[in-house]
């Protein structure tokens, strides 16, 4: 289990690549979105209250997350159940519940963690995300496939594309 707070500097996340990861663990989801030197209202845009809207779609055998925080632009993350290195079990909700989902604001030059929000999402969402993965188990899978599949993603189609083509949709309003 990952646990970060609030104002710890993570050795691993100091001089980061500015991007946005997404990782399903035994205890439930995280995102951790990396900003170099995030301004105060870029920051803000992070806490509860704020508009957030998540968004997925499975291209060349790749799942891959939108996101949209506040009044930012749509982030993703392309995302392998191959590549879960904390996850032993597949999180299956109860009826009427969801995967819990912690997003991380980090600063890309210091490694500090400036904002967790957790957000609870559905239990429609959570279910074809889980069955998106199981898809993926099914497949055979190859690291170097895998980034090919990414990069000829990125190649073809920029961020806005992805989630208006995305049909698996959760969204918080306020």
């Amino acid at each position: 289990m990952l646990e970060y707070s609030v104002g710890q500097v993570v050795q691993g996340f100091k001089n980061h690549a500015e991007c946005t990861q997404f990782d399903i663990l035994d205890s439930g989801a995280v995102m951790l979105v990396f900003f170099k030197n995030p301004k105060k209202r870029e920051i803000e845009q992070f806490g509860s209250g704020k508009m957030f809207e998540i968004r997925f779609i499975e291209l060349g055998g790749i799942i891959m997350i939108t996101a949209k925080i506040g009044s930012l632009h749509w982030m993703e993350a392309p995302y392998s159940i191959h590549l879960s290195r904390n996850l032993t079990n597949l999180p299956r909700p109860d009826a009427g519940q969801g995967l819990g989902l912690t997003v991380h604001l980090v600063d890309a030059t210091t490694g500090e963690i400036k904002c967790m929000r957790l957000i609870g999402l559905s239990e429609t969402f959570t279910k074809a995300l889980s069955d998106a993965a199981e898809r993926q188990l099914a497949r055979p899978f190859s690291l170097s496939e895998h980034n090919r599949s990414v990069r000829q993603i990125w190649d073809t189609y920029v961020t806005s594309q992805i989630a208006n083509m995305s049909k698996n949709c959760f969204r918080i309003n306020h």
